[in-house]
């Protein structure tokens, strides 16, 4: 039996300077630039901030499906995610990413299943799991009666 195979596409197109656009069909464009501190623009999404995006996403998506499998129930969920690069060995790449969601859930049962889900989804998210840095999420787990 062949694995099943999934494809992601979108497209990039130059505006001026160091600044772009990039869209994915069916979906909302999004202004890209790069970084001021590689000589781009203030106000941008850039690579870095949608990489450190994406991890930040696939925890929390990874963690709803989890969750809600095992019967959970979520009154709310946030987060906030630091990535950091540096140079390594001549080469400027990122180390690592910390996820810190605040999870509140109903009743003192699902703390325990969100802290079991959240720790399973840092380790089976898609997009942490295919890049060579360090994933961390420290998540702030509540009840509410």
């Amino acid at each position: 039996m062949e694995p099943r195979v999934y494809e992601y596409s979108c497209g990039s197109r130059w505006i001026a300077e160091h600044r772009g656009v990039s869209s994915s069909e069916g979906k909302s464009e999004i202004d890209i630039a790069c970084p001021p501190e590689f000589g781009g623009h203030a106000g941008y999404w850039t690579p870095e901030h949608l990489l450190v995006l994406s991890v930040e996403v696939c925890v929390m998506t990874t963690f709803l499906a989890l969750f809600e499998k095992r019967g959970g129930v979520l009154i709310s969920y946030e987060s906030q995610t630091v990535g950091k690069a540096s140079m390594r060995d001549w080469t400027f790449r990122f180390t690592d990413i910390c996820v810190k969601p605040k999870i509140v859930v109903k009743g003192e049962k699902c703390v325990g299943l969100a802290r079991e889900s959240i720790e399973r989804a840092a380790g089976e998210c898609l997009i942490s799991r295919s890049l060579k840095l360090r994933t961390v999420v420290r998540p702030t787990i509540e009840s509410v009666a």
